[in-house]
């Protein structure tokens, strides 16, 4: 499975993966990913029966090209995404972020801008420009 953090319905997809996987004598799933602070990823790493591989962009330079190689570390080396993208870490909070990863799941307060209407879960987020209260 490749990239299962950018799924989105990256649980309910990991679910039905794994129900699939059941034939003897030792099934596996191999996952390919960027390590995004998402629950299921979070709980992957966690479990000890994952074994967890690590690369970075720069053990990986041989496959890409050189142009492509130099775009990213110029745009992205020594930024948080950088982190997270070339060097493969799990970024878990950011300093000075709005939202933390403890406040993942909570419910969004706001309103639409434009709307003074709440904000709801059901209104499209390309119809809503939200903003905190």
């Amino acid at each position: 499975m490749d990239e299962l953090a950018k799924y989105r319905h990256a649980q309910a997809t990991w679910d039905t993966l794994v129900m699939a996987v059941r034939l003897p004598p030792d099934p596996r799933i191999v996952v390919t990913t960027t390590p995004r602070p998402i629950p299921i990823i979070k709980s992957l790493m966690a479990d000890p029966s994952t074994h967890v591989t690590k690369g970075t962009i720069y053990e990986n330079r041989d496959n890409l090209s050189e142009k492509f190689f130099n775009r990213l570390i110029r745009r992205y080396e020594g930024t948080y995404l950088g982190q997270q993208e070339l060097e493969g870490q799990l970024i878990s909070d950011r300093p000075g972020a709005r939202v933390g990863s403890s406040d993942a799941g909570a419910e969004p307060r706001g309103v639409c801008a434009g709307h003074g209407a709440p904000r709801r879960r059901s209104r499209p987020a390309w119809k809503c420009r939200y903003r905190n209260v």
